[in-house]
């Protein structure tokens, strides 16, 4: 692997390995199925970019860091140094699916607010826009995972997602929890012992929202 593959591994050693991230991401991949267009905001080591290529979705990416911008790169991809917020400034409809993976995070509340009105301009008409955040409501996850990553600004709750979402003029917003299991058998006695005694506090690390721009109709 080059250096820059190296560097960029270390930079996300506190996420999953690639191989495991794949089939993690794999369910947010048949979301875009069909689109044509698709923009991956903080694509990292672009294994969402991995998984459209593979159901022949168009798809571009941008990133902050420039190693991983060129581990992207290596791989095929058309991927953009840059910031988010600055990359959308300057774009509208362009894209029918937009995907932000553990960005929202990093950013306090009026600058996610702006950010997901930038991806509604950015977005064609019946686009899609899917988030991805850590879950506060899981104890594991509020209690350390979170505060591993020193650029982590706030965490946000589903509900607050949600209304993020409708507020910038999304549709059809829908949020989920889903369960997230340890990735070796002997420690699932143990995650489900947790899982039993805690309920909804454990075992769901992420939130994944969902929403849509509105159709333009003409009037009659």
């Amino acid at each position: 692997m080059s250096d820059s593959g190296g560097d960029v591994q270390r930079a996300y050693r506190f996420s999953f390995p690639e191989d495991r991230l794949r089939a993690h991401q794999r369910p947010l991949a048949e979301l875009f199925r069909g689109r044509r267009s698709v923009l991956d905001i903080g694509c990292g080591r672009g294994v969402m970019l991995d998984l459209l290529r593979e159901r022949g979705v168009g798809a571009e990416g941008i990133d902050i860091m420039a190693d991983a911008v060129d581990y992207c790169r290596g791989k095929g991809h058309t991927v953009h140094l840059a910031e988010a917020s600055d990359f959308l400034s300057d774009v509208a409809a362009r894209y029918d699916g937009i995907l932000a993976s553990h960005v929202l995070e990093h950013v306090d509340f009026e600058n996610a607010t702006h950010l997901l009105q930038l991806c509604w301009r950015a977005l064609q008409p019946g686009g899609v826009i899917v988030l991805v955040t850590p879950n506060p409501r899981d104890l594991e996850v509020i209690g350390d995972v979170f505060w591993l990553d020193p650029t982590h600004r706030r965490p946000y709750p589903p509900e607050l997602v949600a209304s993020l979402l409708e507020s910038s003029g999304y549709a059809e917003v829908t949020t989920r929890t889903p369960w997230g299991g340890p990735a070796r058998r002997r420690e699932w006695a143990g995650w489900l012992l947790h899982k039993l005694v805690l309920g909804r506090y454990f075992g769901n690390p992420e939130t994944i929202a969902v929403g849509r721009k509105p159709v333009e109709r003409t009037p009659a």
